[in-house]
C-alpha cells in the first residue's frame, strides 16, 4: 500500500503563475477538506503553459500520480508530468521548476476524467495502510516507464486546454512511500506524520462519536483543536440535522434552509448564502456569478425560486411544530396558534374572561383548524410579508440616510465592474459613461437631475471614480 504526500505536513508545493482568489495553489495539498475540494485556478489572465510543482521532504518511491484536471467549466486537455531526482537547493520558484525537467509522461483527454499515472514496479517497504479511492467512471490509466524509487519532486504542466481558457486542476495525489535509500530516522517520522493525518480522517468520519480526549493524546496539538473547532460549529449550527432531510440543508453552509433557489447549475441554495456571496464577489468588482461555476448570471441563466422545495419546507415545518418539537434552524416563523396547547399558560380563576381567546385555542378542533387556515393562506401571508419587508427597508434607507447602492447604474441598472468607466452624482449615485453622456446632451443647458432620485447637480459637481 502507500501513502499520499499531497499534504501540507508532508509536502510543499509552488506554481508558475498567480492564483485565484480562494482557488489558491496551496488547496491541492492542504489539511482541510472545504480547501481541497475547491482546487487550483489560476488567474483569469494567466494562460497556458501552467507548471505545479511538489517538492518532498525526502526521496520517495512513486506508486501512482492522481489528476483530476479541471475546476467548474475549465478543463484541460493536455498534461505533462516530469520528475527530479536532485535535491532542489534554490529557493527561488522559476529556478526549481526549472531543475525538474526529467520527462515523465503525458496524457491527453477528451472528455472530463480523471487521469492516474501507474508504477507498476513499485514495491512497498513500509506495510502502509492506504486509503486511496477505487477506480473511478471514465479514468484514464497510463503506465509509467522506468524505476521511480529516488524522487524529489514531481511537477505537472498545463499545456492545453479542453474547455475554457483558465488552467484548473481540482485534485493532485502523489501516492507512494519513503524510499529504501533515505534516513531511516526522517522515514520514521513521515509515516507518522501520515498515520496521524488517517486518525484525523477518521475522526471527521464520525463526528458523533469523536471522543476530543482520547483523541489528544495520539493526535498533534493543532490537528486536535482544529478537529474541535469543526465538532463545536457543527453542533452550534445544526443540532436537530438528524431529524431534518438531506434535501433540506443548503450544501455550502450545511444549514437547514428558508427561502431556497435554483441556481443555473442545478444546485439549490438558501437566499441568504447567495447573497452574501454575490457582496463578495461585488467587494472585488466582480459580477454576480453562479458559486459552483463561477459563470456569470444573465436573464435567461439566473437564480429562480425552487417554489416545489419551498412548499415542502413549509410542510415539514408546520409538521414539526404540530408535534411539538420546535426546529433548531430554518422554517417559517407562525403565530402562537399554531403551538400545541402544552407551551400555553392556563389562565386563573379571575383571567377567565379576559383571556377566553387562549382557551378556545386550547382545544384540539381550533388548533387543527388554524393549522389548516395558516397552511392554506401561506404563500399569502408570506407574499405580504415580503412586500411589508421591502416597504420597511426603503423607509429605513431614508431614514439614515445610508448611501446608495453603487455597483449599479443609476439610470440603466447596469453593473459597473474595474472595467466600466464610471462617473459619481453629488448625490452618490453612480452612473456609466454612456447614460452619463445621455444625460448631458438630452438636457437643457444649465441644471441637471439624477435619474434616479431627481436631485440636481451641474456638469461641474461630476467626478470620474475608480471605486
Amino acid at each position: 500500500m502507500a501513502m499520499n504526500f499531497s499534504y501540507g505536513d508532508l509536502s510543499d508545493i509552488f506554481c508558475s503563475c498567480v492564483s485565484s482568489d480562494g482557488y489558491e495553489v496551496s488547496n491541492l495539498i492542504s489539511n482541510e477538506e472545504h480547501k481541497r475540494r475547491k482546487g487550483f485556478q489560476a488567474e483569469r489572465f494567466a494562460r497556458v503553459p501552467v507548471y505545479v510543482a511538489i517538492k518532498f521532504p525526502l526521496p520517495i518511491q512513486l506508486q501512482k500520480i492522481v489528476i483530476k484536471p479541471w475546476v467548474g467549466q475549465q478543463c484541460a486537455k493536455l498534461i505533462k508530468v516530469l520528475s527530479s531526482q536532485k535535491t532542489l537547493k534554490s529557493n527561488n520558484v522559476l529556478e526549481c521548476l526549472n531543475e525538474i525537467s526529467f520527462h515523465t509522461a503525458k496524457a491527453t483527454v477528451t472528455k472530463q476524467s480523471v487521469i492516474s499515472f501507474v508504477n507498476p514496479n513499485y514495491r512497498d517497504s513500509y506495510h502502509l495502510s492506504s486509503s486511496s479511492c477505487e477506480q473511478e467512471e471514465n479514468e484514464i490509466i497510463i503506465t509509467l516507464e522506468g524505476r521511480f524509487t529516488n524522487i524529489t519532486a514531481i511537477k505537472v504542466g498545463i499545456l492545453q486546454m479542453l474547455r475554457g481558457s483558465v488552467p484548473s486542476m481540482q485534485a493532485l495525489e502523489i501516492w507512494g512511500c519513503p524510499s529504501f535509500k533515505c534516513n531511516k530516522k526522517l522515514s520514521f517520522e513521515v509515516v507518522q506524520k501520515w498515520k496521524n493525518l488517517l486518525k484525523m480522517k477518521k475522526a471527521f468520519s464520525v463526528p458523533n462519536s469523536i471522543s476530543c480526549k482520547s483523541q489528544s493524546e495520539e493526535l498533534p496539538e493543532h490537528s486536535v483543536m482544529y478537529a474541535k473547532n469543526v465538532l463545536n460549529t457543527n453542533d452550534e449550527t445544526n443540532m436537530d440535522n438528524g431529524s431534518i432531510p438531506k434535501q433540506f440543508l443548503d450544501p455550502l453552509v450545511c444549514v437547514m434552509m428558508k427561502n431556497p433557489v435554483l441556481l443555473p447549475s442545478g444546485h439549490t441554495i438558501d437566499q441568504r448564502t447567495l447573497d452574501k456571496h454575490i457582496q463578495a464577489q461585488a467587494e472585488w468588482g466582480r459580477p454576480p456569478s453562479d458559486p459552483f461555476t463561477g459563470i456569470t448570471f444573465t436573464e435567461n441563466q439566473k437564480p429562480v425560486p425552487n417554489v416545489q422545495l419551498k412548499l415542502r419546507l413549509d410542510q415539514h415545518a408546520l409538521d414539526t411544530l404540530s408535534s411539538g418539537k420546535m426546529p433548531s434552524n430554518g422554517g417559517v416563523i407562525l403565530t402562537n396558534s399554531s403551538k400545541p396547547s402544552t407551551q400555553i399558560k392556563r389562565p386563573s380563576d379571575c383571567e377567565r374572561h379576559s383571556n377566553a381567546k387562549i382557551r378556545k385555542l386550547d382545544s384540539g378542533e381550533s388548533s387543527r383548524s388554524t393549522h389548516k387556515s395558516v397552511y392554506g393562506s401561506l404563500e399569502t401571508t408570506l407574499l405580504a410579508a415580503h412586500q411589508r419587508n421591502a416597504q420597511f427597508r426603503a423607509i429605513q434607507l431614508d431614514n439614515n440616510n445610508e448611501k446608495p447602492n453603487n455597483i449599479y447604474c443609476a439610470k440603466c441598472n447596469a453593473f459597473l465592474s474595474s472595467t466600466v468607466a464610471q462617473y459619481i452624482l453629488p448625490c452618490e449615485h453612480k452612473l456609466c459613461r454612456t447614460c452619463c453622456l445621455k444625460i448631458s446632451t438630452d438636457s437643457k443647458p444649465g441644471t441637471k437631475h439624477c435619474p434616479n432620485c431627481q436631485a440636481s447637480f451641474v456638469s461641474n459637481d461630476v467626478y470620474r471614480t475608480f471605486l
